[in-house]
């Protein structure tokens, strides 16, 4: 049920992409500096240098003094996913969020209020033998979700600057800080550079790349 209320959440994105004029999409590459999860033989294991492929879809919309902003980011590694998925690696980070921006100049802030969070799945078929290092990895099923409320801060400079910070209430479970920059002197349509970091309660992801608004 819940993967059918996942698909249901990008098909809307992308029908938002198709029909309205606020949208946008990114692209990127990431690596795991730390995931934290449980085997099925319930031990802890730690692993870190894995690489991402990071995706996202989101919809802006101003609605009077206020900003509304559906987002979702995806980062996942998987490997032989067509011959069985013995192995994948996914961090799911859906949020709705609104915004009141407060511009002074060229500087526009805006605090911000929503809801969501971060899900994780940790997936290996098979026992993996880890070459070079004289132990196993078990196999594993592991997945975890956290959504609450948000909080955070939005900070834009004129056009070619913007960065943003997001949080749980408790920090340490969940937060993530992005920043998207491009010359100040390019036009509308080319896209920004992002790069966004990601740290929930044993996790820590860095993810960068390209973000085009339509």
């Amino acid at each position: 049920m819940r993967y059918k209320v996942y698909g249901a959440i990008v098909f809307c994105f992308i029908l938002f992409y198709v029909l309205n004029a606020g949208p946008y999409f990114c692209i990127g590459i990431g690596y795991v500096a730390k995931n934290i999860y449980i085997d099925n033989e319930g031990l802890t294991e730690e692993e870190n240098g894995v690489p991402l492929l990071g995706v996202g879809l989101g919809y802006n919309n101003k609605i009077g003094m206020f900003n509304l902003t559906l987002d979702t980011h995806s980062d996942f590694f998987g490997m032989d996913l067509i011959k069985g998925n013995r192995e994948l690696t996914l961090f799911f980070k859906p949020c709705a969020l609104i915004s009141v921006p407060i511009k002074i100049g060229e500087i526009n802030l805006s605090p911000i209020i929503g809801y969501g969070g971060i899900y994780k799945k940790r997936y290996i078929k098979e026992r993996t033998f880890l070459k070079g290092q004289d132990r196993y990895i078990n196999s594993v099923d592991y997945e975890e979700n956290t959504y609450d409320i948000l909080y955070g801060g939005f900070l834009s400079l004129d056009n070619w600057l913007k960065t943003s910070f997001i949080t749980l209430k408790d920090i340490s479970v969940f937060h993530t800080v992005s920043l998207f920059i491009r010359t100040p002197e390019c036009e509308k349509q080319i896209p920004y550079i992002f790069v966004k970091y990601t740290g929930a309660e044993g996790v820590s992801v860095i993810t960068i790349g390209l973000t085009f608004f339509k």
